[in-house]
């Protein structure tokens, strides 16, 4: 994939400014946002995707309030051989997932919903996102979507230099 790059090694900011905007608060603790490259923050957005999938359901389901009917004799079959394994985010994936969602906030809304359908597509894929079926969900070639996608990667570095 073009922009499947490692992440850059990221290390806690222990200087505070006197600015009031989101990048100075305290939860924005990554320094060295400002030396990502474009395709760092394309791999960002696309590792936040994938975090965005480990993470719970907003919604739980409703847990039984009953207890079901079972035979004193059957009560075995009650016993589940396939384990479920739940695969959690790290606290830096959680980080990196939150910083993206502020990034993000930078953006207008068309970029905002481009960048995040391209990272969403991808995930769990080898072969990246899926570039021909958004091309049908914008309407469009998918080479343009990937261009469309490109400008708004480079418009979001341009707004952090």
């Amino acid at each position: 994939m073009w922009l499947m790059q490692s992440t850059p090694n990221l290390k806690p900011s222990t200087t505070k400014s006197s600015s009031t905007t989101w990048k100075d608060s305290s939860f924005y603790k990554y320094s060295d946002i400002e030396n990502y490259d474009v395709a760092s923050l394309a791999d960002l957005f696309f590792e936040a995707a994938e975090t965005m999938t480990w993470l719970p359901r907003a919604d739980r389901k409703a847990s039984l309030s009953y207890w079901p009917d079972f035979h004193a004799v059957d009560f075995l079959n009650f016993a589940d051989t396939s384990a479920r394994v739940r695969i959690t985010p790290t606290a830096d994936q959680i980080d990196r997932f939150t910083l993206a969602c502020h990034l993000t906030l930078d953006l207008n809304e068309e970029d905002r919903k481009l960048i995040w359908a391209v990272a969403l597509s991808g995930v769990r894929r080898h072969r990246g996102p899926q570039w021909k079926k958004l091309g049908k969900l914008y309407h469009c070639n998918a080479q343009t979507v990937k261009n469309n996608f490109e400008k708004s990667i480079i418009n979001l570095w341009y707004s952090l230099q």
